[in-house]
């Protein structure tokens, strides 16, 4: 089990134990405050039919691509810090007898809290899959670098350190090597996808995305895990009370696996059991 606090367009604070989600009603996911229409994405033309001298405009309908942009550029963003940080990382060994600061600087400074929280509220499914595979992937980046967010004693960094450290840098490349499919998947399933309104933060839709982003964060973190799940499918929610292992009572499933999510002063709590 376990926690941690994230707070975006809704604020969420998660506990620590493992774990995603298809909506209740199977149609949208997530909810965060409503994002403003952000123009710049319709496009305009101008031009006359053959014939006549009346110039027509044509303007296209906004999609989806419009509440979707502040992520997509959030994610770029992060793609570019992950990038920074593996270089840094390469530069230095192997072998690592050090972890230098310009190491473990850029590796901190990759935080996907940014991503995560640019995310939309109430997202279609047409969409909502295609976005959480690239957080999923950002996320198992990051957790592949995790080890060289400390400093060690040089005493530390002996053979099977170096070993270990090598194995977890490679949970990520699977999701480094397709980032870049991914997100373009993302922008033209959202190009094809109708605009939508963003559901109220403290909606049932916004509790399912936190529970699908903390989902993602401790698939790739949790229980000494460092890296490599993508969320190729969204992992199924029900909501359903029940008990939780420890004894306190839990609001559901994500995967089979028990989740409690509790909306208190303005962020949602949300605990997960895994491992």
């Amino acid at each position: 089990m376990g926690s941690r606090s994230v707070f975006a367009a809704v604020g969420v604070v998660f506990a620590l134990v493992l774990v995603g989600c298809e909506s209740s009603d199977g149609r949208s996911v997530g909810a965060r405050t409503p994002t403003t229409m952000r123009a710049g994405h319709g496009a305009t033309t101008t031009g006359a039919p053959v014939g006549t001298t009346e110039p027509v405009t044509t303007t296209s309908a906004p999609t989806a691509l419009d509440q979707l942009a502040p992520f997509v550029t959030a994610a770029r963003t992060l793609d570019g810090q992950l990038r920074a940080a593996a270089t840094a990382i390469n530069g230095a060994g192997p072998p690592w007898h050090t972890i230098p600061a310009s190491v473990t600087n850029a590796v901190n400074a990759a935080a996907t809290g940014p991503a995560e929280h640019a995310l939309p509220a109430g997202m279609p499914a047409s969409v909502a899959q295609p976005a959480l595979l690239v957080l999923s992937d950002l996320e198992s980046r990051s957790a592949s670098l995790k080890d060289f967010g400390r400093s060690y004693e040089a005493t530390i960094l002996d053979e099977p350190m170096q070993q270990r450290l090598r194995a977890n840098l490679g949970f990520g490349a699977v999701a480094a090597n397709d980032f870049a499919a991914d997100l373009a998947a993302l922008e033209a399933a959202a190009r094809s996808t109708p605009a939508f309104t963003p559901a109220a933060a403290d909606s049932r839709a916004g509790a399912e995305l936190a529970v699908l982003e903390y989902y993602v964060v401790l698939e790739n973190n949790g229980c000494d895990a460092h890296g490599g799940a993508r969320m190729t499918t969204l992992p199924r929610i029900v909501w359903q009370p029940g008990t939780m292992p420890d004894g306190t009572s839990s609001d559901g499933t994500i995967a089979t696996l028990p989740f409690s999510a509790t909306w208190t002063n303005g962020a949602w709590s949300v605990v997960i059991f895994a491992c």
